[in-house]
This record gives structure tokens, C-alpha cells and sequence, in this order.
């Protein structure tokens, strides 16, 4: 029994293995097929085109058949090659049947379908065979692709030089001199936008962004040196961008900056009978906060006579322990809502003391880069000098209303009293 058995496995072994090697051979087969050329395939799919069978010669790279060379008009109507064509293997494809006339030749690139000293008759082709057109649509594709590779290569640029994984601390400022080197070079405007998303945000970076854009001349470059000089913590930044301001057209930064001004915050307490309301008078909407009062022990509840849980019953000790507690949750819930108060009016007064920083900071820029006197950060005054200075009469905004929000401010301390009842 064990023989068959063995007889069976050894069977059933060879069969897999023929059956592999004939899937190999199948596969060679396949592919040294897909390689070779097939005449008749390809004639039969020039015939189903309409184009003329190509000759096993041509393929090969011999010499054209006189038939075939003899239908190659020549003069100017011959192509852009014009002239006689020559019959050596650089020759054209075979002509085509595509016109209802006769035959047309198709040529390919370079000069093997002219003759030597024979001025083309067609459109100029460059040092990589592209025509004006040609160059006209790429430089369009260009210009569309820039910024993201721009994006990309900076990038790049910022992990190299900036962040270098390993090297001393030597090579590490060798590389970051060099990237700066590389980056200070750089005269594309198109790089502009690539440069802000690369390197805003880390205030280390400011000085050299303003080293960059102070060499990129557009508009958008123009704005973030504006940004820069309001914004910027970096003192040295900051100057340097306003410096490079005043080599700048006013009108691509006055109404930027002029945007930056804004109005103190007007603020006042008011008492009602719901609580404490914060009213914030801004320069777009009135904004309210009320801060409800918190709630108070209620007095004691009348017994029924029957003590259960919501009627326990509590000796005059009892009560009074509960009562004390009960004020101490009141006034635990009354100062956590008076230090609410006070941090709103806190954060009001902080926010001002910043605007008053930021309208100071940018009058002092909008002086100094457009050698104007204005004192007061006005913005009607700055948008009504940069339109005398543009020509044209200036028209205020006209006065909406401003609408009014109205907020409820949660309490930060929810008090939990203890039910005192009446002695029966």
C-alpha cells in the first residue's frame, strides 16, 4: 500500500513540474514575441488607417525603394525640409494618404530631410527642436508650476541648511551660512509665496525673510515686508523691512497698514436685577456679558411631619452646621463669579494697551516709509492722503449700525446647599 502511495506522490511531482517549466517557456515565448516586429501587423493596421504599408527596408534602415522616393514632391510643397530628399537611412517616414489630393510626406526633427546649406522654409526650431509656440506654452506651464516647485525646493533648502539631521556643530553652521547664501540669491518673484509659507512663523526666520523679500520686487512681497515691520518681534526684522519700504510703491502698503489701526475698546459695568453685565463697545459691534448672580440658601422648609429623605430630620445642631455651610457655598460662588468680572475687564484692558502698541507701531512705519507727518493712527487720513496721491477724490464710508450680541457667562462655581427643615 505504502508503494502506491509513493508511487502517486512521485506521479503527481512530475506533472507540477512540467506544468512549470511549460508556463515558463510559454512566458519567454510571450515576451520575445512582444519584442519582434511584425510586418503583417503592422501593415494591416495601416491599411485599416489609410496610410500606406511601410516597406521592410525602411525598418531596417536601408535605402528607400525608388517607387516610394519617386512620390515625394519636391520644391517648397515638399515640407517643412523642402529640397530633394536624401536616401540614406535618415530618411522621413513613408508619405501618407490621408489628403484626398495624393500623398503627403511627413518629416521628423533635425536636418537629415534638407539638403547641406538649405535654409528650412517652416517655423525656426531651438537647440532642443521646439518651435516659438512651443516655448510660449511651456514658459505659461512654467510660470502656473513655479510656486509649487518653488515650495518644495525651499523647502528642502530649510531641512538641509536649517535642520540638518547629523554633523557637528561646526558643519551645521556651515550649512545654515550656506543656505542663507543660497536663499539671499534668490531673484524670482514667483518665489515669494513659497518663501512666506516656508518660513513665516518662527520669529528666528523674520530677519532673513525681510533679507529675501527686500531683494524680490511685487506686491505681494511688498505686503509681507509690511507685515513684517508691524508684527515682526524681532527689532533688527523689523527695521530692515521698513527700510525696504521706502524703495516701495506707497500704494501696494498705505491701505495695508492703514487696515491695522483700530479704535480702543469702550467698556462700562452695569447692574441688573439678573446680575452683572460687562458692555463692550467696539468699533464693529457691541458685544454684552452677563454674569448671573449666584444662587442663595433658600430659608428653611416647612415640615409635614413625616421625615424621609427629602424631610431628614435634624436636631438644632444639625441645623445650624448646615445652615454655615450653605454661606460658606453663597460666598464661595459670589467670589468665583466677581473674579469672572474681573478677568473680562482685565482682558479688555489688555487687549487695549496692545492695540495702542500696534497703532503706534504702524504710524511710526507709514511715517517713515512715506515721509508723511500724521500723528494720529487716522485711518481716514492715510486712505485720504494715498487717494490725492493716486488723483481721485476721496469718500469716506458711510456709518451702518452696529449690531449688538448678547452673551450669558456660565458660572465657574455652582454652590450645593444642604435642605434645612423646620422643627415640628
Amino acid at each position: 500500500m505504502k508503494r502506491w502511495e509513493d508511487r502517486v506522490q512521485n506521479w503527481c511531482r512530475s506533472l507540477g513540474i512540467t506544468l512549470v517549466a511549460t508556463l515558463i517557456v510559454a512566458a519567454i515565448l510571450g515576451a520575445v514575441l512582444s519584442i519582434t516586429p511584425n510586418p503583417n501587423a503592422q501593415n494591416g493596421l495601416a491599411l485599416r488607417s489609410g496610410q500606406r504599408p511601410a516597406v521592410n527596408s525602411q525598418r531596417a534602415g536601408g535605402d528607400r525603394p525608388r517607387k516610394v522616393a519617386a512620390l515625394v514632391p519636391k520644391g517648397k510643397d515638399a515640407g517643412p525640409g523642402g529640397g530633394n530628399q536624401k536616401a540614406d537611412g535618415a530618411t522621413s517616414q513613408p508619405p501618407t494618404a490621408t489628403s484626398g489630393v495624393g500623398p503627403e510626406p511627413r518629416t521628423e526633427k533635425g536636418s537629415g530631410d534638407r539638403a547641406p546649406g538649405q535654409t528650412p522654409s517652416g517655423p525656426t526650431s531651438g537647440a532642443d527642436g521646439t518651435t516659438p509656440g512651443s516655448v510660449a506654452q511651456a514658459g505659461t506651464a512654467q510660470r502656473k508650476k513655479s510656486p509649487v516647485s518653488w515650495v518644495k525646493s525651499l523647502g528642502d533648502l530649510h531641512r538641509r541648511g536649517f535642520h540638518p539631521r547629523t554633523g557637528s556643530a561646526t558643519k551645521k553652521r556651515q550649512a545654515r551660512e550656506k543656505a542663507e547664501a543660497e536663499l539671499v540669491a534668490i531673484e524670482d518673484p514667483t518665489a515669494v509665496p513659497a518663501i512666506w509659507h516656508v518660513f513665516a512663523g518662527t520669529h528666528n526666520h523674520d530677519y532673513l525673510i525681510a533679507r529675501m523679500l527686500d531683494r524680490l520686487k511685487s506686491p505681494e512681497s511688498t505686503k509681507m515686508l509690511a507685515a513684517l515691520s508691524v508684527y515682526s518681534p524681532d527689532e533688527k526684522a523689523g527695521r530692515l523691512a521698513t527700510k525696504a519700504l521706502k524703495t516701495r510703491d506707497p500704494t501696494e502698503f498705505v491701505e495695508w497698514l492703514a487696515s491695522v489701526f483700530e479704535s480702543p475698546i469702550k467698556w462700562r459695568p452695569e447692574d441688573t436685577p439678573e446680575g452683572r453685565v460687562l458692555i463692550i463697545e467696539g468699533e464693529r459691534a457691541d458685544r454684552w456679558f452677563l454674569f448671573p448672580k449666584p444662587a442663595e440658601p433658600g430659608p428653611p422648609r416647612p415640615g409635614i411631619g413625616i421625615y424621609d429623605l427629602d424631610n431628614p430630620y435634624m436636631t438644632p445642631e444639625q441645623r445650624q452646621v448646615a445652615a454655615a455651610m450653605n454661606q460658606a457655598q453663597a460666598a464661595m460662588a459670589r467670589a468665583a463669579t466677581e473674579a469672572q468680572f474681573k478677568a473680562g475687564i482685565e482682558a479688555v484692558q489688555r487687549l487695549n494697551q496692545r492695540i495702542k502698541a500696534l497703532n503706534e507701531r504702524a504710524v511710526e512705519v507709514l511715517r517713515e516709509a512715506t515721509g508723511q507727518a500724521f500723528m494720529a493712527p487716522e485711518r481716514e487720513e492715510w486712505r485720504r492722503w494715498l487717494a490725492k496721491r493716486q488723483g481721485y477724490p476721496y469718500v469716506p464710508p458711510t456709518k451702518t449700525r452696529k449690531p449688538t450680541f448678547a452673551q450669558v457667562v456660565p458660572p465657574l462655581y455652582s454652590p450645593t446647599f444642604i435642605p434645612i427643615p423646620t422643627p415640628t
